[in-house]
């Protein structure tokens, strides 16, 4: 019966006025339905770590806003590698070794990438809403180099850049500068070889850019972050107490 709704919804998407109504929607149908089945599943088999459920990954704003990445309007299509530092990122893995299980990390990772994949193209109404995002499933992949992902895992400097390069918007002037803790420390010394700047839309920075831990500059407001909110899946640099604080000085 569920199947059957979910095929009557997606040959409704492809009516506009009910397609602007489901737009709203559709990210949470993806990450709470089936991002949330099929970590639930996996939880049975993959330990990520010591004080980190794999269930509980859908709460954390680093994995959620790049899953959204799946059904939104772009061309950044996530792999195994983006979804794997993601996690690492959601978990503060990288100051936390001790407690974290990395081979469990990347096989989820691969495992979220080849589920992820088979269920856009099988579910009508996500297969719907990617036609309609012209956005090809059949290129989305679902390998990278475990080599790699390794090596990222074991270098802060570049997992830090790894994950904040997916927000990169080179079309636009506006940037941020990030602050991030060096190699040997777990704190921040605001030294220029611990920083990363990217560009940004402004008006659409992607859920999990703004993380306890970093510190942020504005090169355009000549400004540090003071306060950023967050508002229907993006966040706000310096915003006002109208959306949900993720990141207070």
């Amino acid at each position: 019966m569920l199947g059957l709704i979910f095929k009557i919804l997606g040959g409704l998407y492809k009516l506009y006025p009910i397609k602007l109504l489901l737009n709203k929607r559709i990210e949470s149908y993806f990450i709470n339905y089936h991002v949330s089945q099929i970590l639930r599943e996996a939880s049975h088999t993959y330990t990520i770590g010591k004080y980190s459920r794999v269930i509980d990954l859908t709460n954390q704003p680093p994995l959620r806003g790049m899953l959204c990445e799946y059904v939104r309007v772009g061309d950044f299509y996530p792999t195994p590698k983006d979804l794997a530092v993601a996690i690492n990122i959601s978990i503060s893995a990288y100051c936390n070794e001790e407690y974290i299980n990395k081979s469990d990390i990347i096989d989820l990772a691969f495992h979220l990438s080849h589920e992820i994949k088979a269920r856009l193209i099988t579910d009508p109404l996500l297969k719907s809403v990617c036609d309609d995002l012209n956005k090809n499933v059949d290129e989305f992949s679902t390998s990278a180099d475990r080599n790699e992902i390794e090596f990222l895992f074991s270098n802060k400097k570049s997992l830090f850049t790894a994950y904040y390069s997916t927000f990169e918007k080179s079309e636009f002037s506006y940037s941020i500068k990030v602050w991030h803790q060096s190699q040997e420390n777990e704190y921040i010394e605001w030294a220029e070889k611990d920083a990363i700047t990217i560009h940004l839309n402004p008006m659409r920075i992607r859920e999990g850019f703004f993380q306890i831990g970093f510190d942020y500059y504005c090169n355009q407001s000549k400004e540090g972050l003071i306060l950023a909110t967050r508002t229907d899946g993006y966040e706000i640099f310096n915003g006002n107490s109208d959306g949900k604080i993720v990141w207070a000085h």
